[in-house]
């Protein structure tokens, strides 16, 4: 999409009847990259930055789960566009859209993003340390669950063990069997 291989005209299109689709892939793309799950190159990440930095720029910001509410992602960018040498204005630029889109400080919200984390993951920790040694929290209610191992008894058996079974199948092969002598003569 971003380098319109088949020279589609797909950075014209996406300008005229959707630049926010193109500002949110190429934020997706961006948000891939920073987790770690493409290990894009250099130059694809920064062109990927680059272009949306640019339809920042040009379109406004489109606040969308993975960008607006991301501070970690948001972050990223600003960071990484200044470690690449993005020109200031257009990064400044990407700033102060976002700090009206989302009416705050970016630095605010990103280490108030981290304490939520933080306290969290502390919390999951401390529920998994009672639960290694046996012991549930007070504030869980409910039930809990434990694994248990059954052997199969004698008493299950599948559907074709029994003599009814026995007689279903052994019928099934008479009327496949008569079928397919017909069908020879």
């Amino acid at each position: 999409y971003v380098e319109d291989k088949h020279a589609m005209g797909l950075g014209a299109f996406f300008d005229e009847a959707s630049p926010f689709a193109y500002q949110d892939m190429t934020a997706r793309m961006l948000e891939t990259v920073r987790k770690d799950y493409w290990q894009a190159e250099e130059t694809v990440r920064d062109r990927l930055l680059r272009e949306y930095l640019e339809s920042v720029d040009e379109h406004g910001i489109s606040c969308v789960a993975h960008t607006c509410a991301n501070p970690r992602f948001l972050d990223y960018v600003e960071r990484t566009a200044r470690e690449t040498g993005v020109p200031s204005p257009l990064v400044d630029s990407f700033v102060s859209a976002l700090q009206e889109a989302v009416q705050g400080d970016q630095e605010t919200r990103l280490t108030q993003m981290e304490a939520f984390v933080h306290n969290n993951e502390q919390r999951i920790e401390r529920r998994q340390q009672l639960a290694r040694a046996g012991r549930v929290p007070s504030d869980v209610a409910g039930y809990l669950m434990s694994e248990v191992q059954r052997e199969l008894t004698g008493e299950r058996r599948s559907a074709a063990s029994g003599p009814v079974g026995t007689l279903f199948v052994g019928f099934a092969l008479l009327v496949t069997l008569f079928a397919w002598r017909r069908a020879r003569s």
